[in-house]
């Protein structure tokens, strides 16, 4: 007897060990997957000036993602299907993940309400996520071909690729600035030999366009890289409600 309940526990050991990888491949997946629905909802709902009725949908969006998310967790990885308990869920069970999750969706409203406050904190993931994102869209070297530099082209001589890739001069560009640069070149194109444009740029670096289309671009990078910034503060901050949320409802459970 003793033989055999010494084998049953080692067994019962054994699978939770081996469960343990598998809720956290499991939450990995999620928070990788939950990025399409939220992006489409985002792109659907959000307008930039909005105000606080847009900024409420988007809240919405990521609160009703999440419970869906958390209930569906909770029903195929803690309730199980022994006895079909998979479809049986109570409304006092369902009450409580609502409420569960728009507790761990506090941290999003709260983001949300501190962005409004400080829209200068976007900045911080719009001038690294924000051009990292427009890089892998194939936008890497445009800023090479609307800046130039006598420094860094004498050095290019010597070498087969790059040595200083533009792209980070974009940081120097935001949707407060990016209007009046963009009119002050479409007013005279001549103006872009002049140093007077409003925006230090690093080293001697100077812009140098060829048509108003390259205006226009560079005007759409900006708005996109300050979209991606406020989109990644919205992403970052729903995968820790939505982890919140589902350890919540299984340390309930369990």
């Amino acid at each position: 007897m003793a033989s055999t309940n010494n084998n049953s526990d080692n067994s019962d050991k054994d699978s939770t060990t081996k469960s343990k990888p598998n809720v956290i491949l499991a939450l990995f997946v999620i928070c990788i997957a939950f990025a399409v629905p939220l992006g489409l909802w985002f792109s659907v709902v959000y307008s930039e000036g909005g105000g606080i009725a847009n900024q409420l949908f988007v809240f919405g969006g990521v609160y009703g993602l999440a419970f869906l998310v958390t209930l569906m967790f909770y029903r195929m990885g803690v309730q199980g299907d022994d006895k079909d308990d998979i479809s049986k869920i109570s409304k006092n069970k369902m009450n409580a993940i609502a409420g569960t999750t728009f507790a761990a969706c506090s941290i999003v409203l709260t983001t949300i309400f501190i962005l409004a406050v400080n829209p200068s904190l976007i900045t911080i993931l719009e001038d690294s996520i924000g051009i990292w994102v427009l890089g892998l869209m194939g936008n890497r070297g445009f800023m090479n071909t609307i800046f130039k530099s006598e420094i860094f082209s004498k050095l290019d001589e010597y070498s087969d690729s790059k040595i200083f890739d533009s792209s980070c001069l974009l940081t120097r560009f935001n949707k407060d600035n990016i209007d009046t640069f963009i009119k002050y070149f479409k007013e005279n194109c001549n103006k872009q030999d002049e140093s007077n444009y409003g925006i230090d740029f690093p080293f001697d670096f100077r812009p140098v366009f060829e048509n108003e289309g390259q205006l226009e671009k560079l005007k759409g990078l900006v708005k996109m890289k300050n979209l991606i910034g406020y989109f990644s503060w919205i992403y970052l901050t729903s995968i820790v409600s939505l982890i919140i949320s589902i350890i919540a409802v299984t340390m309930k459970t369990v």
